[in-house]
């Protein structure tokens, strides 16, 4: 069998891109049936973008169905999420499974080919094998909150791709749901979104972002079970990160983590209609005569005899 040969890489919106030749191409897209049928077994069916599990629309289905069981919503991205996976930890999940060495060595030769400066961390996006293994990789994490809602203590948790819906119970194990979920996604070596400047940008406005601090000691004893929830969350369950955003997504002032700050700035209203000359979220979908959607309320007969 031929060894992968990769013609270029680049790179768009901040994710790795690759060009394989038209045989590693075609060979690409026959292995990864092969492997997907010998993976999706290991992989829960709360990963949603697997062959078979669903796709976005069962997701959907899924939120909708269980949202009048909840009280609360949480949904979190991942950020930099094929560029920030470890190769090693891919290849030893891979080796947990029955996969053959023909397809080891495929995976790791995949992994390995675009990473040009050796640092065993990222894959491409654009190849037929990263939803698979990105699928692999957050097994860990689907099992724990899986566990979490056979235990009634979620109602209901699903992922794909990069983004993650969870819907909790009362608010004290809330809190301990979210500790779960970002002790497992710090430990694959990953880390939720801040999505603060990507509403800046794409509201050309400016955006507070107000996030408070979680501590231990900070859990009141008036909460039912409050000795369980300090033993089980972490010191600092919520480490702050408040900040100030400006249109161009550029910081007024940096996320302060992990300590109290009063934050005080002075923002130019004149920048946000500077910015809102190169777009206008609203006056770029207000134009009937550019943009608009017509209905056609009439029946129509699907088959005409000439």
């Amino acid at each position: 069998m031929p060894p992968l040969e990769l013609r270029r890489l680049w790179y768009l919106d901040g994710r790795k891109m690759a060009l394989w030749s038209e045989p590693s191409r075609r060979r690409l897209k026959r292995e990864t049936q092969a492997i997907s049928q010998s993976l999706a077994p290991h992989i829960p069916r709360s990963c949603t973008h697997v062959r078979g599990h669903g796709g976005v629309k069962g997701a959907l289905r899924q939120i909708q169905r269980r949202m009048p069981k909840a009280r609360f919503v949480a949904r979190f991205d991942i950020a930099a999420y094929y560029t920030s996976m470890r190769h090693d930890v891919i290849e030893a999940q891979v080796a947990a499974t029955a996969l053959d060495a023909h397809h080891r060595k495929l995976i790791a030769d995949y992994l390995a080919l675009p990473d040009m400066r050796n640092t065993g961390v990222g894959m491409v996006a654009s190849g037929g094998l990263s939803p698979l293994l990105g699928a692999l990789y957050l097994t860990p994490l689907d099992r724990r909150m899986d566990r979490l809602c056979k235990g009634k203590r979620l109602v209901h948790y699903v992922h794909y791709m990069d983004d993650i819906v969870m819907l909790p119970r009362p608010r004290w194990e809330f809190l301990r749901d979210i500790a779960a979920l970002h002790e497992e996604i710090l430990t694959l070596g990953l880390h939720p979104h801040r999505i603060t400047r990507f509403i800046a940008r794409e509201g050309r406005s400016y955006v507070l972002s107000v996030a408070s601090l979680m501590r231990r000691e900070d859990i009141p004893d008036s909460i039912p079970r409050a000795d369980e929830l300090r033993a089980a969350l972490p010191e600092m369950s919520g480490n702050g990160g408040s900040c100030i955003a400006a249109p161009d997504a550029t910081w007024v002032i940096e996320p302060v983590i992990d300590r109290e700050e009063l934050l005080v700035a002075e923002l130019d209203a004149a920048f946000v209609r500077r910015e809102r000359h190169n777009f206008d979220i609203s006056g770029h979908y207000a134009r009937p005569e550019i943009l608009h959607l017509e209905l056609d309320s009439a029946r129509h007969r699907g088959l005409w005899k000439k």
